[in-house]
């Protein structure tokens, strides 16, 4: 696995504990736990851990896009500097019939008033 979705999913992980432990825990379970101050600072610490991990993500994600975009910008560069030659070859003509390099081929002209010779 990535780097960057391992974080992402430790954030995702972390996330969810925190809430569970400084949220869902007091609501629905209050006598749950018998000194409520553990709990908040297991729940702080989770939140904590949930914090590194997101930015840890965000770093990972934005030194990726940045590293993508600095390849581009070489590649454009590249190709700028260094443009591909022209092949010598000549280019297909797509449709014939506006080929203009030959002479068109005219049809024998036909004699007057229909008369041979």
């Amino acid at each position: 696995m990535s780097p960057h979705i391992y974080s992402f999913c430790l954030f995702i992980m972390w996330l969810g504990v925190a809430i569970g432990l400084l949220v869902i825990a007091p609501a629905f379970y209050p006598k749950a736990f018998k000194d409520p101050s553990h709990i908040m600072m297991v729940g702080g610490g989770a939140l904590v851990l949930s914090l590194w991990n997101f930015l840890r993500w965000w770093s990972t994600r934005r030194r990726m896009n940045e590293e993508v975009l600095r390849e581009e910008m070489r590649e454009a560069y590249q190709l700028r500097m260094n443009p591909p030659k022209e092949s010598e070859e000549p280019k297909p003509i797509l449709h014939p019939e506006f080929s203009f390099e030959d002479p068109p081929k005219l049809p024998p002209p036909s004699p007057p008033n229909g008369t041979h010779k």
